[in-house]
């Protein structure tokens, strides 16, 4: 029988801090919404506007 191969404690990626991890968000959006964000790029585009929005007070 051939022997499970394991990988080393602490052998894998470190964490990331914690300011720099992905956060999971649903949004709700009715079919032709859907559609436009797909058809203006999903979720590259999303980011890309979020980069270059200026904050607002």
């Amino acid at each position: 029988m051939e022997a499970k191969k394991t990988r080393a404690k602490g052998g894998g990626r470190k964490p990331l801090p914690i300011e720099d991890r992905a956060k999971n968000v649903s949004v709700r959006l009715t079919p032709a919404q859907y559609e436009k964000f797909l058809t203006l790029g999903g979720i590259a585009w999303l980011r890309h506007q979020i980069e270059i929005a200026e904050p607002t007070d």
